[in-house]
């Protein structure tokens, strides 16, 4: 340890160069970094559930499938809607990764005349669409068991296209081509004579749980790290006081993320809040390293000699706090959930970075920093800066007094905390993790509003018999 101390703090700059050469071997997995918010991210490559899914994919196709609602006031069996939902299935068709799309438009209509069996769109695209033909296409409609609750709802005033992508045996489609390519789509008839044209579905989910982590990334980040500042900026009243920590954390981050690109981590829902827990992480480990450096560093007092007591004092607690936050993490990797246990060893690995980062580049730049002393003589150091304040002795007496009333109390909110624990309830929705305001859950609400449900069950039947 003592070697170790020694090194950092007198040979500053080879302690950093160092520092730098790691952190560099580290960043450069970055370059391996990919993302991946498919569903089998969740699920263990031997998990039955996973390997009874890719057989039902080897035997019928992909469930990939996307659903496309068109609704309008005055109905849907007018000839602009008719309109609408044809060119929709025609540029549906054109869409990447898709093999099918099914429409009210395109409809295999099997239906007699005289003594034939017709088979013929349910909208023929060469046939006039006249009113005379939109009426007896509407009473059909509604009284057709295929078509009614499927393709239509019963006030007919919303239609549904269903659009099924390839299958991708062992892997996801790529969600983020195919669903921005849906939205251009829709775009250009959503609001068109007052036509609302939602998307929803398997794809369109997958791809709002990454499109809903980059856009946290992109706002709670900036909110998290102003909001550091400003508590450092009020502990430390000086740039240095923020700057150094927040830097800290950067390049822990960096290290933690990069482990991700050379371990083959994916970013996911989960390890995407890694630099939150970096930022609590590193942030609390810089402050406990230059709150006691403050404390010792005097008019008078080398930042050689602070830096030193500073270091023999919080050596050990901080390497015993951090190897105990990293083992509690490293504990997520027993989790049955790959996502859980890969957000416990980046977590784990990220404390272990935030902890060495602080001595190996934070001590370093302490020295070579022009910082400037407190106000006070190194003689006063044992005396009034460590002496507690009169509120502090006047709450360690209030509590002492009270003692038993706060054990009391204290012990009274965890039973009643541990009770409500047991009435929570496990809920996998995934639509539960967006706001009501979100896009995906405006689409998915007016499906299920308007035709009861907008999810599908797929059942297999084996007869073992040919």
């Amino acid at each position: 340890m003592n070697k170790f101390l020694h090194f950092i703090v007198y040979k500053p700059k080879l302690s950093l160069f160092m520092g730098f050469l790691l952190i560099l071997a580290f960043g450069f997995g970055l370059n391996k970094l990919h993302d991946d918010f498919g569903y089998r991210t969740w699920f263990l490559e031997e998990d039955p559930n996973l390997k009874a899914f890719d057989r039902f994919e080897q035997t019928f196709g992909s469930d990939e499938m996307s659903i496309i609602s068109v609704y309008h006031p005055d109905g849907i069996f007018r000839k602009e809607t008719i309109n609408v939902i044809q060119k929709l299935t025609y540029d549906l068709w054109r869409a990447p990764e898709v093999i099918r799309v099914d429409s009210l438009s395109n409809y295999n209509w099997v239906h007699s005349e005289n003594d034939d069996i017709l088979v013929e769109p349910f909208f023929p695209d060469e046939i006039d669409i006249t009113q005379n033909l939109l009426d007896k296409r509407k009473q059909v409609a509604l009284t057709h068991p295929s078509i009614i609750n499927y393709l239509i709802n019963k006030e007919a005033d919303t239609s549904l296209i269903y659009v099924n992508l390839k299958p991708t045996l062992g892997g996801s489609p790529d969600y983020k081509k195919v669903v921005l390519a849906f939205r251009d789509i829709v775009k250009k008839y959503n609001g068109l004579d007052n036509h609302k044209v939602y998307v929803a579905g398997n794809p369109v989910m997958n791809y709002a749980f990454r499109e809903a982590a980059y856009m946290d990334m992109e706002h709670l980040m900036p909110f998290v790290v102003l909001l550091t500042i400003g508590l450092l900026w009020f502990l430390f009243r000086r740039p240095s006081g923020f700057v150094l920590p927040i830097l800290i954390v950067g390049l822990s981050t960096i290290m933690t993320i990069g482990l991700s690109g050379w371990i083959n981590i994916p970013i996911h829902s989960l390890t995407s809040i890694v630099p939150e827990f970096m930022m609590a992480i590193g942030v609390a480990v810089a402050i406990h390293l230059l709150s006691t450096f403050f404390i010792f560093y005097k008019e008078g007092t080398s930042k050689e000699e602070a830096l030193k007591i500073t270091l023999k004092k919080i050596f050990f607690p901080t390497i015993l706090t951090s190897v105990s936050t990293s083992v509690g993490f490293f504990s997520f990797a027993t989790s049955s959930i790959p996502t859980v246990g890969e957000l416990g060893i980046l977590t784990g690995f990220g404390t272990i970075f935030c902890w060495l980062t602080s001595y190996i580049i934070l001590v370093p730049l302490i020295m070579l920093t022009p910082l400037k002393p407190s106000k006070t003589s190194p003689s006063d150091i044992n005396i009034k800066d460590l002496e507690p304040s009169p509120k502090a002795t006047m709450y360690a007496k209030w509590i002492f007094k009270y003692k038993y009333y706060i054990i009391a109390a204290f012990s009274s909110l965890s039973l009643l905390g541990f009770y409500y624990s047991l009435q929570l309830n496990v809920n996998s929705d995934p639509l539960a993790y967006f706001s009501k305001s979100y896009p995906l859950t405006v689409a998915t609400n007016f499906v299920e509003e308007k035709l009861k449900s907008a999810t599908a069950v797929e059942m297999i039947i084996e007869t073992h018999k040919p």
